[in-house]
């Protein structure tokens, strides 16, 4: 499926209610993908390269959220996130079987699904443009699921919790979704994407990087890389799904709603200064914790090796090609109002 766009001032609208929708925002989702990408083995490279047509990560991984709000893909709505009916800030934690809602699903079942159709030996051979849908789907759920409020019950995600940051007007789901990294980055282009991945990949290899240390990467492996030379089954697949959404999740209560026994006070304040600093901490984390992961799983289900300890250092990332849509909506998203209800249309 390819989306459309047109060089008229109605397309330009349409790129620009899309803005609105997207989880961790386009620049967390192309930079969680352009991170990816340094981890990579040159296999899944290969294959990733293959049955995306040459279609970069970064704009494969922000796909699903356009596709979400068209009526085709409306299906695929409940798949980014899990509602923890937990206790913040009390008590946080996930459980699937009472946070995945049956019917809808949920992005712990949508990584599964997903990961049951990109492993052997569901994948053709040669694996063909069957598994675009999977992989995009992929990649923009793992990134989905560090976010701590794609995790969390309360207000829908703090869709319904509305807050402001310099005096402007927000909800708490988009201030978590982009506002934070936006405003710690200085942008959202997809140059800005490139610049903070190259960053965050110093930041975790160079040996004084700021998650370099043993602990850290230890944490962030978890249980889900410790079978290194299997490719993950269904099981697999969902303990370690659950794990990254239960480490998201626990930054609801050390972070989103740590200062407020109820968690609904939190409405109308200003999240400028001191809650604004310690978020943006977090925020950078969970970016560079998805963008390894992101490249290691993918590793583990192309070859059936993380791949830890073999990736020679990959170079920098670079900005890709943009099509005829990316350069229209870079250069002029930033300046369109949000018109409610519109839709990119896809041909």
């Amino acid at each position: 499926m390819k989306l459309s766009t047109y060089a008229n001032p109605l397309a330009l609208l349409l790129l620009a209610s899309t803005q609105q929708v997207a989880g961790w925002g386009q620049l967390g989702h192309r930079t969680v993908a352009l991170l990816a990408e340094r981890f990579l083995l040159p296999e899944t490279k290969e294959f990733t390269k293959h049955i995306l047509y040459g279609e970069s990560l970064a704009n494969a991984a922000v796909w699903p959220d356009y596709f979400a709000h068209k009526p085709e893909g409306r299906y695929s709505k409940g798949w980014h996130y899990i509602d923890a009916k937990d206790d913040p800030p009390t008590e946080c934690g996930v459980e699937f079987e009472r946070d995945c809602k049956e019917e809808e699903g949920c992005v712990v079942a949508a990584i599964v699904n997903m990961t049951e159709q990109l492993t052997p030996p569901n994948v053709p051979n040669p694996p063909d443009r069957s598994l675009v849908l999977p992989i995009r789907f992929l990649l923009h759920f793992i990134g989905d699921i560090h976010q701590p409020l794609h995790t969390e019950n309360i207000d829908r995600g703090g869709n319904s919790i509305p807050v402001t940051y310099h005096g402007k007007r927000f909800n708490l789901h988009s201030f978590w979704d982009s506002v934070i990294a936006e405003h710690h980055i200085g942008g959202r282009s997809f140059q800005d994407a490139v610049g903070w991945a190259n960053s965050l990949y110093n930041m975790i290899s160079v040996p004084t990087g700021k998650f370099a240390a043993i602990e850290t990467q230890t944490k962030w492996k978890g249980n889900c890389f410790n079978d290194d030379g299997l490719f993950p089954d269904a099981k697999k697949a969902r303990d370690c799904a659950m794990e990254w959404a239960n480490d998201a999740n626990t930054f609801v209560c050390s972070q989103v709603f740590a200062a407020y026994p109820n968690p609904r006070d939190i409405k109308g304040e200003e999240l400028g200064g001191k809650y604004y600093e310690n978020a943006t901490m977090v925020v950078e984390e969970l970016i560079a914790r998805a963008g390894w992961r992101l490249g290691v799983y993918l590793n583990m289900v192309v070859t059936g090796t993380t791949g830890i300890g073999k990736i020679e250092k990959n170079a920098p990332v670079e900005l890709p090609e943009l099509s005829l849509w990316e350069k229209v909506k870079e250069k002029v998203v930033e300046n369109v109002s949000f018109i409610p209800g519109w839709a990119v249309v896809a041909l």
